[in-house]
């Protein structure tokens, strides 16, 4: 099961990535104008994904699939929401 873990892992980014774009809430976390880029990094993640779960790797990598569960935690956890000009107060730039 861990062996699949990784390509389960990727397939669920994957799926996250399509849904922000369908979803109306892709400017709330990126630029509107590099939406072509994530949408091809989207279906290359879920082919990598379902790759990966059908032909699971011999040796995982627990750090590498460690790092996407936690992208994965960080998406799902912190909720999206429109910035106003209070948070703009101590931006560097």
């Amino acid at each position: 099961m861990f062996r699949r873990l990784e390509g389960i892992l990727l397939t669920v980014y994957g799926c996250f990535l399509l849904f922000l774009m369908l979803s109306g809430r892709y400017s709330l976390y990126m630029n509107p104008k590099y939406m072509w880029l994530t949408f091809v990094s989207a279906l290359m993640l879920l082919v990598y994904g379902i790759h990966g779960t059908i032909y699971p790797p011999e040796h995982p990598k627990p750090f590498y699939t460690a790092v996407i569960a936690l992208l994965i935690i960080l998406m799902l956890a912190v909720p999206a929401r429109e910035l106003g000009a209070g948070d703009m107060l101590f931006s560097p730039f």
